[in-house]
């Protein structure tokens, strides 16, 4: 029994002497695990999201040799700054970095993005940062020649063309049925060709709008059967026109006014920019929308004239109204999404749960002078 005794008390001893030994062998072996996991420095892709990514000069186009600024551009600087990380910026449009980011071109992007389902399959998506906002803006517009426009815009929209291109098919139609069956016997349709054709084209117009002034009558049975069979015709037509033209004007005085819920897009002219989740947003509601490669086009699209509405962040259209005073945020939020930075799929997962967390610890302490919208909890981001 002493001598077991005596056995691990020596056991002890060597094991003590061993830790301290190899104590230090193994803390240097994972620091070394740890500085080979981190890259010697990261290719970041960013593009023109204001105001968490703008470029500084080039007119606000975004170059090659372009400075960036913006919150998530600081708060991406600060975080790699902490990990002794050297970046190096990249610009483009969103679906372009996205792309890059997708095939391994770029490390990260220090623009915001959304995760969605399509993109967790192919990026890593970091801690949310920001909640963005989904909204919608208009161009302030009033006075009778706002309000005409935009109901004579509503009215010759090209939805109404096949419309006014089946009315014009029936009104050729019947001019020219008429005609051949009245030019030999009736002097009202008959003379020269383009005469007698240009009569025949009166009177459909005539009996088209049931104004019927009764200067052009067709007098044979052929004649009489194709004029009862326009009539009958007539009436169809023109109760759909007086109907399209009504819900047009409806939707041109509509568009004059706030967009208060996503219901009021559908029917105008709405801008967003390609790739965007403000894009990925209209395409699920199935609103049709024109797609610009950045905010700014966005924006120009929109002062124009060539769009009704503008939908992205709500934060994003404050910052491009500072540079067109025109443009009016509606007060409705459409849909919340909260916005992370993204790292390509093959980064090495210790690297990216290091640059994760020291993310969560930045934030904390850059979050009063940020410029960031408050996330109430920072969780790892969730399929859509």
């Amino acid at each position: 029994m002493r001598l077991s005794r005596r056995a691990n008390i020596g056991y002890a001893a060597v094991g003590t002497v061993f830790a301290l030994l190899l104590g230090p062998v193994a803390a240097a072996s994972q620091t070394a695990e740890t500085s080979a996991s981190a890259p010697s420095r990261l290719v970041v892709g960013v593009f023109d999201a204001p105001p968490f990514s703008e470029p500084l000069s080039d007119g606000g186009r975004a170059g090659p040799n372009v400075e960036w600024a913006g919150p998530s551009i600081r708060l991406f600087s600060a975080t790699a700054t902490r990990l002794s990380i050297p970046i190096e910026f990249r610009s483009g449009t969103e679906t372009e970095i996205l792309a890059a980011l997708e095939r391994g071109e770029i490390d990260a992007c220090a623009s915001p993005l959304v995760p969605t389902t399509a993109r967790l399959g192919s990026v890593r998506f970091t801690h949310a940062f920001a909640s963005l906002g989904i909204g919608a803006a208009t161009v302030e517009r009033s006075g009778l020649v706002a309000e005409a426009s935009a109901i004579v815009s509503s009215v010759l929209a090209p939805t109404q063309y096949r419309m006014f291109a089946t009315i014009a098919f029936f009104v050729l139609l019947a001019a020219f049925l008429v005609w051949i069956a009245e030019r030999r016997r009736n002097p009202h349709f008959g003379g020269k060709r383009h005469a007698g054709f240009g009569s025949s084209l009166w009177w459909s117009v005539v009996t088209l709008s049931t104004v019927g002034y009764g200067d052009k009558v067709p007098a044979t049975v052929a004649g009489r059967l194709v004029a009862a069979g326009w009539m009958l015709l007539s009436l169809v037509l023109t109760t759909i026109l007086t109907a399209t033209i009504v819900s047009a004007i409806t939707v041109g005085s509509l568009s004059m006014q706030p967009i208060s819920r996503p219901a009021d897009l559908t029917g105008i002219r709405v801008v967003a920019v390609r790739g965007s989740i403000s894009a990925e947003w209209l395409a699920e509601k199935g609103i049709a929308f024109r797609a610009t490669d950045t905010p700014e086009d966005a924006a120009l699209a929109l002062v124009r004239g060539e769009a009704r509405a503008m939908v992205a962040p709500r934060a994003e259209l404050a910052a491009l109204a500072r540079d067109h005073p025109s443009i009016v945020i509606a007060p409705v939020v459409l849909t919340d999404e909260f916005a992370s930075f993204a790292f390509r799929r093959s980064i090495d997962q210790a690297f990216f749960d290091r640059f994760d967390h020291a993310l969560v610890e930045v934030r904390a302490m850059l979050e009063p002078n940020a410029g960031l919208v408050p996330v109430e909890t920072l969780a790892p981001p969730t399929k859509r």
